[in-house]
């Protein structure tokens, strides 16, 4: 039960992109097609779980019996971009179908923020359980999925309205984040 709290609660009250601000660029300027959405936030819930359940034992079980803590920036940074390329092999090696859908979504996620954003939040939490660890990386991926998808679905809608022009692309999608970030607010109650 724990584990579903945690993972709710990073993925609607503590959203990586409303609450944290985090992969906004991708988010914002280029989530205008619903496939594009949905081909990034998978990617980045694959590269972010992955990256999660690796790096929360080479900072316990390496990093920190070394003494080697304070390195956390460079070696998380190494972790995130091997994984994002290895992932990108495997996946082009053995099941071409998901490479083909995610394509150039992979590589970018190396360079997105919300990988390194997740992960360093996580090692504020890295004394709970290795499960817990990979419930909120999970939960954030799909946060960020979630909430790229209902924006590109707005996005997709507002093209076919008649809207000011001074107010058409970022402005507006950052209107409705505003909106969203207030209507994720109120699950506070209800998920931790």
């Amino acid at each position: 039960m724990q584990l579903i709290i945690l993972f709710l609660g990073a993925m609607l009250v503590n959203n990586i992109v409303l609450t944290y601000f985090l992969g906004v660029s991708p988010y914002a300027s280029t989530s205008d097609e619903m496939d594009y959405s949905l081909g990034m936030g998978a990617a980045v819930t694959l590269v972010l779980t992955i990256s999660s359940a690796v790096i929360f034992p080479v900072y316990n079980f390496i990093m920190l019996p070394l003494g080697i803590e304070f390195m956390y920036i460079i070696t998380f940074i190494l972790i995130i971009a091997g994984i994002t390329q290895l992932t990108e092999i495997l996946l082009r090696k053995f099941i071409p179908k998901l490479h083909k859908f995610l394509g150039i979504y992979l590589p970018l996620v190396a360079a997105n923020c919300v990988i390194f954003g997740v992960v360093l939040i996580n090692t504020e939490f890295f004394s709970d359980s290795f499960l817990m660890t990979i419930a909120r990386a999970l939960g954030a991926g799909a946060g960020f999925t979630l909430v790229t998808v209902i924006l590109s679905g707005i996005k997709e809608r507002l093209d076919h309205d008649e809207i000011s022009p001074l107010i058409k692309g970022i402005p507006i999608a950052m209107i409705v984040t505003g909106f969203m970030s207030a209507i994720f607010f109120g699950f506070t109650g209800i998920v931790g």
